[in-house]
């Protein structure tokens, strides 16, 4: 039995799925993919809240620094397989940019889950994930251009964006109880993803269609759907601002610095996977 204060059991919790990404990657269509095609993962949230969501945060979660109570233990059970959603490392202890250090309250928790749940890794193409991320942070952390953006030193670990999102795919994709997902190729052909999905969470793909969840058109339809509805189809997080650059917007110097950044801070991964 492993116990939290003395009383929460981690055995009453039902052993969940995390799905796992660098921020802009697929994470929300991949949770919105095991909630329209598991049964296992449905969940009912409450109606008339925009706090209450089908998933829970984990990166939220465990930089509480309070104890786990019971009450936060029913999140765990609200589906016999819950959805955890997080952009930590595969050791959810280590720093990490954008994150929160996790609390000793909540040490014992991330230990459990780390070792416990099913482990997804959505990834994306590089491009794409930082034309995304850049209209998603606030315009005073942009640096400027897009050109500048992905150049940008951050953290303790004193990397780019690119060094950042290289380090965190290396250290995902060296796991082999980890399953990985491409999220460009789950666009394509979703019904190719299905079958190892549920083979690895132990479940049968209902296969409804369409396949994939529809996103939101906009803001007000995405807010109106998690307001109203117990099973949202889209949780999908989405920036409608106006865009300048797009993937076509990288130049030849631009490309050079993604690769060598790459090989830099993660050798051989350009073999691994296609950057772009």
């Amino acid at each position: 039995m492993i116990s939290l204060a003395g009383d929460i059991d981690f055995d009453e919790m039902n052993r969940p799925v995390i799905v796992a990404s660098h921020p802009r990657s697929g994470t929300h269509l991949t949770m919105d993919l095991l909630r329209r095609q598991f049964s296992a993962c449905e969940v009912n949230k409450r109606l008339f809240s925009f706090r209450d969501t089908p998933y829970i945060n984990l990166d939220e979660f465990l930089s509480k620094n309070t104890k786990v109570d019971s009450r936060e233990v029913k999140w765990f059970n609200r589906a016999k397989i819950p959805i955890i959603k997080t952009h930590r490392l595969p050791s959810f202890d280590e720093p990490f940019q954008y994150l929160n250090p996790i609390p000793e309250s909540r040490a014992e928790l991330s230990k459990y889950l780390e070792q416990h749940a099913f482990k997804i890794f959505v990834h994306r193409n590089i491009k794409s994930t930082m034309v995304s991320l850049y209209y998603f942070v606030p315009e005073s952390d942009r640096g400027g251009s897009i050109h500048e953006f992905i150049r940008q030193v951050r953290g303790k670990r004193q990397l780019s964006r690119i060094g950042f999102w290289a380090y965190q795919m290396a250290r995902w994709l060296e796991r082999d109880d980890v399953l990985s997902l491409d999220y460009d190729e789950l666009l394509k052909s979703p019904e190719r993803f299905l079958p190892s999905i549920g083979s690895f969470i132990n479940q049968r793909p209902l296969l409804r269609m369409p396949l994939l969840p529809e996103a939101p058109k906009s803001l007000l339809s995405r807010r109106g759907a998690m307001f109203f509805s117990r099973k949202p189809t889209s949780t999908a997080i989405m920036s409608y601002e106006s865009r300048r650059y797009t993937v076509d917007s990288f130049n030849n110097e631009d490309d050079q610095f993604i690769l060598k950044e790459v090989e830099k801070v993660a050798p051989g991964l350009n073999s691994q996977i296609k950057l772009f």
